[in-house]
């Protein structure tokens, strides 16, 4: 999953141009301007290339926004005895990447997203059942009162995920409901609690959780991040 020239992409000067990057876009997205076009005035400015392009893109938002979006995530302790609903692609797959040394991004937000994307399809593998053993590991610390998983029904493979998750939930210790679902973001961020890094969701949910940042924190202390909120 790790693309081979993210190490001199994101690493010393390279680097350096993408966080000055990231901070010029942020400032043009709190005076109006429309978030691909500030992308690409930005990177051909800092000669960046698509990927960098991406990651900027991925990660930033107008500071209010962010401040926003930060405002409304909860610390762990806030998740016992509450409704928690998963936008499962989004969790599993992030996870998966930096579980497999690709490249993270933690947005101003504080969500961590990554650059693979959906396109489509997905293929459970080693790193899929890894990621779902850690989520759950990490919903039975969380406790919440009722769990509900959603997975993108109109993803390739999806009910094979689905199938997978829910043999693995018979050994969590908390109640998961696994469900194959058309509108999983309107209904992640319609729950009491969200677990997504979707800028969509976020800015809809009333509460979320970064829930693959925390697992990532907690179990790839090593995995490749780029943190913007240093920025």
């Amino acid at each position: 999953m790790r693309d081979p020239l993210d190490e001199s992409r994101f690493t010393g000067a390279a680097l350096a141009r993408v966080i000055a990057g990231a901070e010029e876009v942020e400032w043009l997205l709190g005076r109006g301007y429309p978030l691909a076009s500030a992308v690409s005035f930005v990177g051909g400015r800092h000669q960046l290339d698509e990927r960098q392009r991406r990651a900027i893109a991925r990660s930033v938002a107008a500071a209010e926004v962010a401040a926003t979006r930060r405002a409304r995530a909860l610390r762990p302790e806030y998740v016992a005895g509450r409704a928690l609903v998963v936008d499962g692609f989004n969790v599993l797959v992030t996870v998966e990447v930096a579980l497999g040394g690709g490249l993270a991004l933690v947005g101003r937000d504080g969500a961590l997203r990554d650059l693979a994307g959906m396109r489509g399809s997905h293929r459970v593998g080693d790193l899929t059942r890894r990621a779902i053993a850690l989520v759950g590991a990490r919903l039975g610390a969380l406790a919440p009162a009722s769990t509900s998983f959603l997975i993108d029904a109109p993803v390739s493979r999806s009910g094979e995920l689905a199938s997978v998750v829910r043999d693995a939930a018979r050994g969590w210790p908390v109640a998961v409901e696994v469900e194959l679902a058309r509108d999983v973001d309107a209904r992640v961020a319609a729950g009491e609690i969200a677990a997504s890094s979707d800028a969509i969701v976020l800015d809809r949910a009333a509460r979320w959780i970064p829930l693959s940042r925390w697992i990532v924190e907690a179990e790839a202390p090593n995995a490749f991040v780029v943190d913007f909120r240093a920025a």
